[in-house]
């Protein structure tokens, strides 16, 4: 097998500078599935990358074999509540720098739901896996439930993992 590792918006080497918010970076990866085709591509996103890859899954799933991801919010907004809310001062924050990000990504964050994804991928049939850290600082476990039940899939919840670090978790406990 290959790996293929995009560097998103905002991200890496990429030439764009501005975060996609998942829609973006889901238009890459259905791309690189389309060139590859007709191989069978499993999807694989961390957090931001897992939105973009429910979010691809769900609008073209005939593209797809599998799909999982790891530490993934269920809507945008839940995300930059969750985000903001760790900030020191008022939530009053949240309007503008949704506005800032709309205006310099031209695409509307609120409207971001990888869970639509998710249970539209559910219908298909095919597997997927959604792992969540128990010390994700970032996003409860909660959001894995939800988006395991979305998928209709597994949860692995992982003990001890943080954000985006379940790969880097010791699992033999």
């Amino acid at each position: 097998f290959g790996v293929v590792m995009p560097a998103m918006p905002g991200h890496d080497a990429s030439p764009e500078a501005s975060v996609g918010f998942g829609q973006k970076e889901a238009g890459i990866v259905t791309a690189i599935a389309r060139e590859l085709a007709p191989r069978r591509v499993v999807l694989l996103g961390v957090s931001l990358g897992g939105a973009a890859v429910w979010q691809a899954a769900g609008s073209h799933p005939e593209l797809y074999a599998a799909v999982a991801t790891e530490g993934t919010y269920p809507t945008f907004s839940e995300a930059m509540d969750r985000f903001l809310g760790r900030l020191p001062g008022p939530g009053f924050l949240k309007a503008p720098v949704v506005t800032f990000a709309r205006w310099e990504s031209g695409i509307d964050p609120a409207a971001q739901r990888p869970i639509d994804g998710a249970r539209a991928w559910a219908k298909t049939g095919k597997p997927a896996l959604v792992a969540h850290g128990d010390a994700d600082e970032l996003f409860p476990v909660e959001y894995g439930r939800r988006m395991a039940e979305a998928a209709d899939c597994p949860l692995w919840i992982v003990p001890g993992a943080r954000h985006a670090y379940v790969d880097e978790t010791d699992h033999a406990g």
